[in-house]
């Protein structure tokens, strides 16, 4: 089995996890967190072939719709915060550029434009004769548990996710998980969906029980 790894929400969680790591006066949170996971998913499922998924430059999202995630990048950061978010960035570089090819791995992936659930959808769905775990906790994915050579998604916080999990707890199957983002939208990234619809009444809807 071959794990494809989202490595920004990766490398992030280490940060928070972690953030007052440092050696030799410089911070090494992401890096140690990074590979300290990289460890117990290698240990867990008994597998070392990893997919490195990473964020491209530029957004083809942010093309399409200008406000996409419009309320994070407007963010006024403090100095503190600014310096902290510059170490993340050096480390998550130092990992992708140096760090991992030095430790023997070659599937290192990224595209301009592009985000690294992207990346990952595509390499489960163009390499159909290979079985995948997701590593990550993004839910956009979810879709993805219903494909065939899809094991499931590891969520960061170390729960393992299948297509079932996702009927059981929202009421729809995994294959119809886009629709029902499509419906709701996204706070998150700031994708707006349709007013006063949330979840359960998408859900309703998309059962067709949902009063005229």
């Amino acid at each position: 089995m071959k794990i494809l790894v989202d490595c920004h929400a990766l490398a992030y969680r280490a940060h928070y996890a972690l953030q007052h790591l440092s050696h030799d006066g410089g911070r090494t949170e992401v890096i140690f967190g990074f590979l300290s996971t990289l460890l117990d998913l290698s240990e867990r499922y008994r597998s070392r072939e990893f997919l490195f998924c990473w964020e491209g430059r530029g957004s083809k999202r942010r093309s399409l719709f200008p406000a996409y995630k419009q309320v994070r990048r407007m963010k006024v950061l403090t100095p503190q915060e600014a310096e902290a978010l510059s170490s993340v960035h050096a480390q998550m570089d130092a990992l992708r550029d140096e760090v991992l090819p030095a430790l023997g791995f070659r599937n290192i992936l990224r595209q301009d434009g592009y985000e690294a659930d992207d990346l990952i959808a595509a390499v489960i769905k163009q390499f159909s004769q290979h079985v995948f775990l997701i590593a990550s906790s993004d839910n956009d994915m979810y879709q993805l548990l219903a494909e065939k050579n899809c094991a499931g998604q590891h969520s960061l916080d170390g729960k393992l996710l299948h297509a079932r999990d996702v009927l059981t707890k929202f009421g729809v199957p995994a294959r119809d998980w886009a629709s029902l983002k499509a419906l709701t939208g996204c706070d998150g990234d700031g994708v707006p969906g349709i007013q006063g619809v949330g979840i359960k009444t998408a859900v309703k809807f998309m059962n067709g029980v949902l009063p005229a």
